[in-house]
């Protein structure tokens, strides 16, 4: 099992930063097919994964979804509670929300009982009769619980944000601003992201001049910008998790402090 340093690289600095919170984590443990970089062949990869709408986990069946294999491991998955979400010619993915503190930890140990050969034969989820109301989990309870967890994770991500209305002359607009971090087999890499967008406006999007002006003050910082439209969306590698942090209050600072001309 790999613990991760990332975790307490990127949480440390962020102790006591104000606004900011940690918001998602993510867990992986691939295939060994795709770790050899075959998709297509047979295999089972597994995540776990906490996102603002609430823990969850997720598998993935590799191969051609007509063979024997494949349609006994996705009905297994279906029995024991998932639900078939994405299906393509050589994967079928399966999710399962989690809502409760129990249902995370046994989560868990249902994904750590998962081999190349499939999941644990199962009929369906079982429940017992609670005699008191359900823990609802906390962000860093979890991710601490996937740390110590008996999986072969292989890569791990952690965000953390800050979210506020705009002043200046971008008044008015939504901002999130945060940091990732990542690791792998191939190290650990962190950056900063910047997203500004319209939050009473149905597909987020806002007006013209004020992209333009969001852009600008976005690549003078140093981010490329993505190349949807509507909103604004920027990413900057940073070299340290004290760096990621600074970063965010300096952005923070730069774009409140704009103001029209």
């Amino acid at each position: 099992m790999r613990r991760f340093a990332l975790v307490d690289r990127l949480a440390a600095p962020f102790r006591g930063v104000e606004g900011f919170a940690p918001y998602t984590f993510v867990f992986y443990a691939y295939s060994p097919s795709v770790l050899d970089g075959s998709w297509e062949r047979p295999g089972i990869t597994r995540s776990f994964r906490y996102d603002p709408e609430g823990p969850s986990s997720w598998i993935r069946v590799h191969g051609n979804p007509r063979i024997a294999w494949h349609r006994r491991v996705v009905g297994a998955l279906e029995r024991a509670g998932y639900t078939r979400t994405l299906s393509f010619k050589d994967e079928t993915v399966c999710q399962r929300w989690l809502r409760t503190r129990r249902q995370c930890l046994a989560e868990l140990r249902f994904l750590a009982g998962i081999a190349e050969g499939g999941p644990p034969s199962v009929s369906r989820r079982q429940t017992r009769p609670r005699s008191r109301a359900p823990q609802s989990p906390t962000l860093f309870e979890l991710l601490e619980a996937a740390r110590a967890a008996p999986i072969p994770w292989n890569e791990c991500a952690l965000g953390f944000a800050h979210r506020e209305r705009l002043r200046g002359e971008l008044q008015g607009l939504s901002l999130l601003v945060g940091a990732l971090g990542f690791q792998d087999q191939d190290g650990q890499r962190l950056e900063n992201y910047v997203s500004i967008f319209d939050p009473s406006s149905r597909n987020r999007a806002i007006p013209t001049d004020l992209q333009r002006r969001a852009r600008r003050e976005l690549r003078a910082a140093g981010y490329r910008l993505g190349k949807g439209t509507g909103s604004v969306f920027g990413t900057r590698e940073a070299s340290t998790a004290r760096n990621a942090v600074g970063e965010c209050k300096r952005v923070l600072s730069r774009l409140n402090r704009s103001r029209g001309t």
